[in-house]
């Protein structure tokens, strides 16, 4: 219906390397591939998938029709949402006259420490960016909503943007990130979408668009200090957000839970959310929290040493290898993580070292 497959195994000469970008000629020529998307008042990317069809983040389109599409040189495009029936968090758009030629993508799979760019749209430049490499930390888990965990860096804007290896072929489709950490659902599944959208899926499109939304709206509206919620209030935001199947507004909503004090219902959500995709770091940092500041340190203790694995220089996530080893009883794990840290940051090491020693 889309083309995807065809226009994507046709080879791609490489384009002309865009001005001010500092990565490999082939990752910048990918830019054009890139669109800032705009609807119903919300900013993110999108990603060329085929002759008129660009694919975006759920989280960003929600449960509305049409899309604004800008590329690089300022050409404006009118994108329709195709609807789908999946909790993906992903969306195929339709725009005519769209068409940039054969996509530079892999279907094989990435590699933990492949060298990855994030190319997108940047909100703070209001520009098409290549954004500095990362390396993946993780390719995507059998589960069917897990996803590719990487630490390329990203910024507001940048959701629904493309996650490119070194020689400038499209691998992922962004989802959340920052200048730390994000993950990105792998590029096959795109073409998987293709096959469940069409505009007989709208109701239940409109449906999952409209949890998305609710979700979103609950979120915000959540105290911003550490007030507890009233239980009607915390039995509605874990209901609503369940419902998504999203592990990063899971995320979201569990920090709002152990920040308000809910520990039970923080711990249930970060669970449901690795359940879903067991290599979904936030939701398991949130969970270890949670369950420090619940007295289930023993319960943490194997979560904190498979971050400690993962991230090994990530401070995060030393310091509470640190706090979870001594208050789980492995006194040599703890011990381990305050050595890398005091080689990373010796002033944040300073209080922990005391910690330890009481």
């Amino acid at each position: 219906m889309f083309a995807f497959v065809y226009w994507c195994l046709t080879f791609v000469p490489v384009a002309e390397a865009v001005e001010n970008c500092a990565a490999g000629e082939q990752v910048c020529a990918f830019s054009k591939f890139v669109f800032k998307v705009e609807i119903g008042g919300r900013v993110g990317s999108a990603v060329y998938a085929g002759r008129r069809i660009v694919v975006a983040n759920r989280h960003i389109v929600l449960d509305d029709s049409v899309a604004k599409l800008t590329d690089k040189f300022g050409q404006v495009y009118t994108a329709r949402v195709i609807p789908n029936d999946q909790h993906e968090d992903l969306v195929l758009l339709e725009a005519d006259n769209l068409d940039r030629g054969p996509l530079p993508w892999r279907p094989e799979a990435v590699s933990r420490g492949e060298s990855v760019h994030i190319v997108g749209y940047d909100q703070a430049t209001n520009a098409i960016k290549v954004f500095p490499a990362g390396v993946v930390l993780l390719p995507p888990a059998a589960n069917r909503l897990s996803r590719i965990q990487h630490i390329a860096k990203a910024a507001t804007g940048s959701s629904g943007a493309g996650l490119v290896t070194a020689d400038g072929k499209l691998v992922g489709i962004a989802t959340s990130g920052d200048e730390r950490r994000g993950d990105a659902i792998p590029v096959g599944r795109i073409g998987a979408l293709e096959a469940h959208s069409s505009e007989q899926h709208r109701v239940v499109h409109d449906a999952i668009g409209r949890q998305y939304k609710i979700c979103q709206e609950t979120l915000r509206r959540m105290p911003i200090r550490r007030a507890r919620l009233a239980k009607r209030a915390v039995e509605y935001l874990t209901r609503v957000c369940t419902k998504t199947r999203n592990t990063h507004l899971l995320d979201d909503a569990g920090q709002i839970l152990g920040r308000a004090g809910h520990m039970k219902e923080g711990k249930a959500v970060f669970s449901q959310a690795l359940e879903l995709d067991p290599y979904a770091r936030n939701n398991r940092i949130g969970l270890v929290v949670t369950l420090l500041l619940s007295g289930g340190a023993t319960e943490a203790l194997p979560h904190a040493k498979w971050l400690y694995e993962l991230l090994p220089h990530d401070k995060e996530v030393l310091r509470l290898a640190v706090q979870t080893g001594k208050r789980g009883g492995d006194i040599e794990f703890a011990r381990q993580a305050l050595t890398t840290l005091e080689s990373l940051d010796p002033a944040l090491a300073v209080p922990l070292r005391s910690y330890l020693a009481r």
